[in-house]
């Protein structure tokens, strides 16, 4: 494994057969990026992009809206400090600029990751964005902590 800026990977060409980039692509030059990403794969080499993604909640084993709402109306207040570019993450990377431009391109977004969390759980998990990170910073842990609250109460 190696770590290098997107536009500069490190390496010969023809010598990767994998390049990976979670949920990073919208800071990148994506033209420079992909030209690099297509001198450095083997052929038949992969190009990964790929991020998580608002949770979806579900409570004994079906979708709640309820949940989801409850959750959606926490993110909505720690996701503020987010740059604007996180759009381009939780639309899937759907822009056109995303598009790969290598024959043979696919997409697939059939990996998910089911998680089961208690409610405490949930918390937790809210608590390691970055973007709630940055409004604890911003606000202060005791607004943090009331989001908390106010969540858990709902």
């Amino acid at each position: 494994m190696q770590v290098s800026a997107a536009e500069e990977i490190q390496g010969p060409a023809e010598s990767v057969q994998l390049v990976t980039a979670c949920t990073c692509c919208p800071y990148f030059d994506i033209p420079r990026f992909f030209a690099e990403a297509d001198r450095v794969l083997v052929p038949a080499g992969i190009l990964a992009i790929y991020s998580f993604t608002v949770p979806k909640v579900y409570h004994n084993g079906v979708f709640s809206t309820e949940l989801t709402n409850i959750w959606l109306q926490a993110y909505k207040v720690f996701a503020c400090g987010w740059s604007p570019v996180r759009k381009d993450v939780e639309d899937g990377y759907r822009d056109p600029r995303f598009r790969l431009p290598f024959p043979g391109e696919v997409r697939d977004e059939g990996h998910y990751q089911d998680q089961t969390l208690t409610l405490d759980g949930v918390l937790a998990y809210i608590k390691t964005f970055g973007c709630y990170q940055k409004m604890v910073r911003r606000c202060g842990a005791k607004r943090g902590e009331a989001l908390l609250q106010q969540t858990k109460e709902r």
